[in-house]
């Protein structure tokens, strides 16, 4: 696999982006207070606009593909929906308040009618959207909350039917959540780790990827989990060695699958890391899982995201402050 770079050079001086997130042709940036609105084209990149957004960091950014809004998770405890018509002074859709807690991540269903954040509180909130009430165009209320985290929640995935929903934490806990006839979710299953987690993702319906890691150190391996139909639970199946053992790491940058390029990205420590699955049927057991390249950023602080057919990488690190878009040429 061949990665072809560009470091796009006339960048905003801003400290830390905690949260970057593509949709092809538009690149949203969070840096510190603000939003930042890029045209994408061919690995390059135009801003648009900028949005002050609050008086505190945003953690997280995912975009609503069908009606063309994007979501923001805060320091400040807020989840705020935008519109994406690129107006000189934009006005948010609506306000969802977490109370007092930073929002550490998000995860939005395909049908946008369901929003579920993960916090600083330990809790687990679903957002839905109700077409009965009439007091908004927009009407959205917390449904529904799991606590049975005891620390941060720090990632969350859902599966390809959107019928499971996986979460990590400072904990040493995996939590396997299903989606029920009455459209609440109950956790069944507590997957016991050894450590914390910062980032796991949904391969397909039936297995998982989770990336440990020991007192913020990175680790040696990415773990794979696999659905028992025997015994009706994941079970750990084995792992895949991979760069950035024992290196300091940090949240805010997702774990991304890729299902066009059967890929994993995965930040650890200084690395990010590319894992490629080479299906022969649905079971891990049956796949070639192998590390396949990474990208070494010489320190920690690294946020990034990838676009959904795999195409292209984009970065922000502490060492070079500017925006690298890395293409896909081969694999």
């Amino acid at each position: 696999m061949n990665l072809h770079l560009h470091i796009n050079k006339n960048n905003p001086n801003v400290v830390w982006p905690y949260q970057l997130t593509l949709i092809t042709p538009f690149q949203l940036w969070a840096t510190d207070n603000d939003i930042q609105i890029f045209q994408f084209q061919k690995a390059f990149l135009k801003k648009l606009t900028q949005i002050k957004k609050a008086s505190e960091a945003i953690s997280t950014l995912n975009f609503f593909e069908h009606n063309s809004n994007f979501i923001a998770g805060s320091f400040d405890s807020s989840i705020i929906i935008w519109p994406m018509n690129l107006t000189s002074t934009p006005k948010y859709i609506t306000k969802l308040q977490e109370k007092y807690h930073f929002v550490r991540c998000l995860a939005v269903l395909s049908s946008e009618d369901l929003v579920i954040s993960g916090s600083h509180d330990h809790s687990i909130k679903f957002w839905s959207y109700s077409t009965s009430q009439t007091v908004s165009p927009y009407c959205w209320f917390q449904s529904q909350t799991i606590t049975e985290h005891t620390s941060t929640v720090w990632g969350l995935s859902i599966n390809e039917d959107e019928n499971k929903l996986i979460s990590c934490g400072e904990d040493k806990l995996i939590l396997i959540i299903e989606r029920t006839n009455k459209h609440q979710w109950i956790v069944k299953q507590k997957v016991y780790v050894e450590n914390g987690g910062f980032r796991l993702s949904f391969i397909n319906n039936d297995s998982f990827a989770s990336q440990p890691h020991k007192d913020q150190r990175g680790s040696s391996n990415l773990d794979l989990y696999q659905f028992d139909v025997s015994t009706d639970l994941y079970v750990r199946t084995g792992n895949v060695p991979i760069k950035g053992k024992g290196q300091y790491c940090r949240a805010y940058f997702p774990q991304l699958y890729i299902p066009s390029k059967q890929m994993i990205l995965s930040k650890n420590g200084y690395y990010i890391n590319l894992i490629r699955f080479t299906q022969s049927n649905q079971t891990l057991a049956d796949w070639e899982c192998r590390l396949v390249q990474t990208i070494n950023f010489d320190q920690h602080w690294i946020f990034g995201t990838v676009s959904r057919d795999g195409e292209y990488i984009i970065t922000w690190d502490d060492e070079s402050k500017a925006i690298q878009t890395r293409q896909l040429i081969a694999i």
